[in-house]
């Protein structure tokens, strides 16, 4: 979940500040990257404004003074310029409000220091300062604390210009203040409601970007809970038509596991130690069948259920479900004799594969499940029942597609007419030889058969053995070759 900040804003000091200190720096780093164009031109059109009346008095008027050059072209426009150019780069921005705080000073002074200094109307004068309020309340998008700082500090100037110049009399001094402070109070009010849109603004966009994020946030959370039960071109599919279409599959391997004596193994662990086992193990084939493009369909009690070839035919091969058959009898293996090691129950596993076509789909509308369909789910099923602990039994189907991935020589194996015998007088049934895959390498996670195209399949035939409900079958132990 994100971050629930305040969105409260409150008067505090001389200006609008926000409860958390950390929002209020992002407020005005937001402000000021929104606004900098804005004061670039203010900025301009006040030097604009500052020469195009300096010129009306040196040169037109010629009611000018000394000072009136010195304090408008040697530190007004300066302070101006030099606040531009902070604007251009971005470490120094942060010192952009003082610097134009500065030039807004310098251009107090200007227009006070006429009205003492030279004869211009004092009308003029009066116009200049009401610039010089509008500008710092509005156009230049100061904080308003800063903002109403600087329109103390005029107010100060501007009274003491008033007293100093000759000729004023008090009614005309009493008429100027009560015009000049009425023009502060109007652009101060104006300046405090244009900050406190500012500030709204800025919540209700950081609001909309969070409400975002966090519908960001959800989606992927829940694409990636559907990717854990679904397909990915299953679960785009269903997103997008609102359902996914059954398909048929000529060709998927389906490989089933099954533990021997999972019922008496229960019986000598606690219920929260059977469910840790069992996630053990099913942890170590998720992350054997993933390495290899294989997909999971489901677990039922202690039984292991996974496909290759779907739904994308090109995802896995049979070779590649073999392999990952071979790495998990590997890894029950090297489990069993830890386990034993710590006198603690440990499994033993059958193995069975089969290849051959399919139906795959989603059936109903709650707790979706993909799940595939056919005799040859049938069939996998009755390899598994058939097979031998530690033993990976294949169907004919299946050793048709995966034979020729075996070597021409192992040992005293030898090919005879695409099929293995031991040589021990041409027995087709020489006592079953057990080949383990290799452990993977220490500090490796994929598995240690990354090339279906290497041979490193040693076959056993079994001839025709009985499989329920499916009569005599061929069937097939498959190993691999010694490391």
């Amino acid at each position: 979940m994100l971050p629930d900040r305040s969105s409260s804003s409150r008067a505090a000091g001389f200006g609008l500040v926000f409860d958390d200190p950390a929002l209020e720096a992002e407020f005005w780093k937001s402000q000021d990257a929104t606004t900098v164009q804005q004061v670039r031109i203010a900025s301009v059109l006040g030097m604009a404004i500052i020469l195009f009346f300096g010129f009306l008095v040196h040169e037109v008027i010629t009611f000018g003074h000394m000072g009136d050059y010195v304090l408008r072209y040697g530190l007004s426009i300066p302070a101006i310029l030099v606040a531009v150019l902070l604007t251009y780069y971005k470490r120094a921005r942060r010192y952009r409000h003082a610097s134009l705080g500065i030039a807004m000073l310098m251009s107090c002074v200007v227009v006070n220091h006429d009205i003492v200094y030279t004869d211009l109307p004092t009308d003029w004068v009066h116009s200049a300062n009401m610039l010089v309020v509008g500008f710092t309340f509005t156009f230049l998008a100061l904080p308003f604390r800063i903002a109403l700082l600087l329109a103390l500090v005029q107010t100060v100037l501007y009274e003491t210009a008033l007293v100093h110049r000759v000729g004023l009399d008090w009614f005309y001094i009493t008429y100027s203040n009560a015009f000049f402070l009425s023009v502060q109070f109007v652009s101060g009010t104006a300046g405090f409601m244009l900050e406190q849109s500012y500030r709204r603004n800025f919540l209700q966009a950081r609001n909309l970007d969070e409400q975002r994020a966090l519908a960001e946030q959800n989606r992927v959370l829940s694409d990636n809970l559907l990717l854990n039960i679904l397909p990915e071109e299953v679960a785009e599919e269903l997103k997008t038509k609102g359902h996914a279409d059954a398909k048929y599959f000529d060709s998927v391997t389906i490989l089933f596991t099954d533990f021997k004596g999972f019922t008496q193994a229960s019986e000598k662990l606690s219920p929260r130690e059977l469910v840790e086992e069992l996630n053990t193990c099913f942890m170590a084939f998720d992350a054997i069948i993933t390495a290899r493009g294989i997909e999971k369909i489901k677990t039922i009690d202690d039984a292991y259920m996974c496909a290759g070839g779907l739904p994308e035919p090109k995802t896995s091969s049979p070779v590649a479900v073999v392999h990952a058959a071979l790495e998990m009898q590997a890894f029950m293996t090297r489990r069993k004799a830890e386990r034993d090691a710590q006198g603690k129950p440990a499994f033993e596993m059958r193995v069975g594969i089969h290849t051959g076509p399919v139906v795959a789909g989603i059936v109903g509308v709650k707790k979706f499940q993909y799940d595939i369909w056919g005799d040859t789910v049938n069939t996998a099923s009755r390899m598994e029942s058939s097979g031998e602990v530690g033993q990976v039994n294949i169907s004919e189907a299946t050793y048709a597609l995966v034979k020729l991935q075996s070597p021409a020589s192992a040992g005293d194996a030898t090919a005879v007419n695409g099929e293995w015998s031991i040589a021990n007088g041409g027995s087709t049934h020489s006592p079953t030889p057990i080949h383990h895959s290799p452990s993977p390498p220490q500090g490796t996670s994929h598995s240690p058969f990354t090339n279906d195209h290497s041979p490193a399949f040693v076959f056993t035939p079994r001839g025709k053995v009985q499989a329920k409900g499916k009569g005599e079958m061929e069937m097939y132990f498959v190993g691999s070759l010694p490391q």
